[in-house]
């Protein structure tokens, strides 16, 4: 132990605790030839790859990209502008809108900004550097009368007349935003036509604005908007580390009436050759995933090129979740699928297991070390359950925090769980009894767990027995602090 004072921090990763998670994504059927589009596929119009032309390839969509076609969920009937229906899609609805779709009852009044009405949405880049745009259903005038009565000052923003809510970044506690539910999303804003930019920041509002370099044009990326096809819900992302792959995107193609099959699409585009062999044959019916199979979520795998680009197509059983390959993606499975410098079998991990650490003085806490909406998730339905945290060592423990991803992508929950540690692993004593601890967006969706004592402890264990925000227990990060 170095000392009182010191503070290990536990980052739990996607794929590196002992996942058991049910995953969700999803994407449409159909398959094609090498260097070819979908059977019967014509080039879109105001889809994914239309989009791409309007924002900046120089700017935060580069790293990530999420999108959403709330035209055609609307055309389904799984949306109305009142907000989603029932049905298998509503997973699916909320992808490139985040925030704002999840708080649309709130926004609409006062801010004038329906997601549920819009066409299409895009989410860009990762945390804080983060913006959205909204393309249709947007009332430029009125949504600016009613920012400006919140008090949103004039700004330049990208060259356009913008609207600033506060400073870039800024979050107000009691102020108009976190009124309304929101954290700092709309702080800076452009609105003209019936397209809204908006963002916690103005430079990665302006990149949403697009530029002289459109992401469109990035060789890369047009190939895996290609290989993507004409989904309704996908994302892009760029690895955070250099590897054999350039990036991957995943997406639910657009089913054409509301009893389709889910079809996932998952769109690989390498750096070294050896990429296309090991995704091929690591992804397969036989690849561990969460506590299971491919093959328990799907009917059936193909694989296939499209250009640069290796794509493998999943017809996904009935009554799962739509939204399959979004989620192999966020835990990172995905890349242990297709990435030949990771392990064949990385996810086989029931017991406890390393987390990554590092010491570091106390002190205001960094930004959590994760992806956007990366996070461990246990199974659905099956209360309670049990995450293990090894720390590495045995530390002194007094205080732990614990995270859920950035306020973008999640609303409130409270979590019900208790606090047990052990030194060897095996014997443990319960350290915080059974509580509800609610995860509030606003100040940070964290939950600070102060033991009685300082224990001497090298295994944390959470027994989680409830989750008011999903059918199951969920967590991003854990810190423990000596003090």
């Amino acid at each position: 132990m170095v000392g009182r004072e010191a503070l290990r921090r536990a980052y739990l990763l996607a794929g590196v605790v002992a996942l058991a998670g049910t995953l969700i994504t999803g994407c449409a059927d159909g398959q094609s030839r090498q260097g070819t589009s979908p059977a019967g596929e014509q080039p879109l119009k105001g889809g994914l790859r239309d989009l791409m032309t309007r924002l900046s390839a120089a700017g935060p969509a580069a790293e990530y990209l999420e999108y959403g076609d709330m035209a055609h969920w609307r055309a389904l009937g799984a949306v109305t502008d009142q907000g989603p229906g029932k049905g298998p899609w509503q997973s699916a609805v909320l992808s490139g809108f985040g925030d704002i779709a999840m708080r649309a009852e709130a926004l609409a009044g006062p801010t004038g900004i329906n997601a549920y009405l819009a066409d299409r949405g895009v989410i860009i880049g990762t945390p804080p550097n983060t913006a959205l745009r909204v393309e249709g259903g947007i009332d430029a005038g009125a949504v600016h009368d009613k920012l400006v009565a919140l008090g949103a000052k004039p700004r330049t923003i990208g060259g356009q007349e913008g609207l600033s809510m506060a400073a870039d970044h800024a979050v107000s506690m009691d102020g108009p935003l976190t009124r309304l539910g929101l954290l700092n999303q709309l702080n800076q804003v452009v609105v003209t036509g019936e397209v809204l930019a908006a963002g916690s920041a103005a430079s990665p509002v302006a990149a949403a604005l697009g530029g002289d370099a459109p992401l469109s044009g990035s060789a890369d990326h047009a190939a895996v908007a290609e290989c993507l096809g004409d989904v309704a819900a996908a994302t892009i992302l760029a690895p955070a580390q250099p590897g054999g792959v350039k990036l991957y995107g995943v997406g639910l193609r657009k089913p054409a009436a509301a009893t389709d099959q889910p079809v996932n699409v998952v769109c690989v585009l390498p750096r070294i050759a050896e990429v296309g062999k090991t995704f091929t044959e690591r992804f397969t019916g036989d690849a561990k995933v969460g506590a299971g199979t491919l093959s328990a979520l799907t009917d059936a795998i193909d694989h296939d090129q499209v250009g640069t680009a290796y794509r493998a197509t999943m017809k996904l059983k009935p009554g799962g979740s739509v939204m399959l390959a979004h989620q192999l993606m966020i835990r990172n499975e995905l890349a242990a699928l297709a990435d030949p410098a990771a392990p064949g079998n990385p996810l086989d991990l029931l017991k406890p297991t390393p987390v990554l650490t590092r010491l570091t003085r106390p002190g205001p806490l960094a930004q959590p070390m994760i992806r956007r909406g990366s996070y461990w998730e246990s199974p659905s339905w099956s209360f309670p359950q049990r995450l293990t945290v090894d720390l590495g060592s045995t530390l002194g423990v007094k205080r732990l925090v614990l995270r859920l991803p950035p306020a973008m992508s999640w609303a409130a929950r409270t979590q019900t769980l208790s606090v047990r540690t052990s030194t060897d692993g095996t014997t443990y004593r319960t350290a915080v009894e059974s509580g509800d601890h609610p995860f509030d967006p606003a100040p940070g969706n964290k939950v600070t767990i102060t033991l009685p004592d300082t224990i001497a402890a090298r295994y944390l264990r959470l027994d989680v027995t409830g989750n008011t925000g999903w059918a199951a227990a969920q967590l991003s990060e854990l810190e423990a602090y000596s003090s």
